[in-house]
């Protein structure tokens, strides 16, 4: 079986600029000379690129801006094999996301952000009924699940999540917003910091069991060193210690966990038995530098 998922969401275009340290002749700040640099897609585009590695049809729905990163982010969407109805506007810009990184051990050395505004979060915003009549249609194009990475730069928002949960799929979020939007849906993830904005308990597990009653959803929050906690709508509770391995970069790492865990679900497998594998996957992506894309080899081996 090979699952069909659709991806909604937030789409960045990730560049990474691997570099070799040089004196500054200028100051004592730090000076980097770029060797090579490699563009991925962020946000919903990474959860859509894990997917397709693990051998998911995938269609990613977002917008970008009519620019040259966007033209450069449909070009890596393109390579990876994931089918897309993205939605190009030239009244937005492509939100960038610049790492720097040593060439020699992969090393984080800083990040410029580009776009990301306040004003183009909104003019994004004002595309929505545009989205809509152009998403309507495409919802009943026969999806097994349904994944909403919501990086709240926009694109979703409750008309456009109230239209997705119509498919009557299994539908998961990565939140960010108002913990009223992802009512009724399959499963949300939220890390400690989203969590914190959700619920006044104290303590971490404690929030993450009145989120699943209160909201009528399952909650898989991720602990990072300390592992994952699932809490069922049903009660059900447990948690996963991390794996233990060395930690090269984190980020997309919420990323691939999704991407796995929606995967697997999709082949049958119990949440505890996706989760396992999720958590199995995060552990391995935090060993290298910037986003890896994971296996089923890799996971099941």
């Amino acid at each position: 079986m090979k699952p069909k998922i659709a991806v909604f969401g937030d789409i960045l275009l990730d560049r990474y600029d691997y570099c070799e340290n040089r004196e500054n002749p200028e100051s004592s700040a730090p000076c980097h000379r770029v060797k090579n640099t490699v563009f991925l897609p962020g946000g919903a585009g990474n959860v859509a690129a894990n997917l397709a590695r693990l051998g998911a049809e995938v269609i990613l729905f977002g917008v970008l801006g009519n620019d040259d990163h966007g033209r450069q982010l449909l070009t890596e969407i393109s390579k990876l094999g994931i089918n897309h109805k993205i939605l190009t506007d030239n009244g937005i810009k492509t939100i960038v996301k610049q790492r720097i990184l040593s060439t020699s051990d992969g090393r984080y050395h800083g990040r410029l952000d580009f776009g990301d505004y306040p004003s183009e979060i909104e003019a994004i915003k004002s595309l929505r009924f545009q989205i809509l009549s152009r998403l309507s249609p495409l919802l009943a194009d026969g999806f097994d699940s349904c994944i909403i990475s919501d990086y709240n730069k926009g694109f979703i928002t409750a008309e456009i999540i109230n239209e997705i949960k119509k498919i009557g799929i299994p539908v998961y979020v990565d939140p960010k917003q108002d913990k009223s939007l992802y009512c009724g849906v399959e499963l949300i993830k939220p890390n400690r910091k989203e969590i914190s904005t959700m619920s006044n308990f104290s303590d971490d597990r404690e929030k993450a069991q009145e989120l699943a009653k209160e909201l009528n959803t399952n909650v898989l929050l991720t602990l990072g060193g300390e592992g994952m906690f699932f809490a069922g709508k049903s009660g059900e509770t447990f948690h996963l210690p991390a794996h233990k391995t060395e930690v090269v970069d984190v980020t997309g790492c919420g990323d691939t966990a999704i991407a796995t865990l929606v995967f697997y679900r999709t082949l049958g497998k119990s949440f505890r038995e996706a989760i396992e594998l999720a958590n199995k996957a995060a552990g391995i992506s935090i060993q290298y530098p910037g986003c890896h894309h994971i296996s089923r080899d890799e996971i099941e081996n």
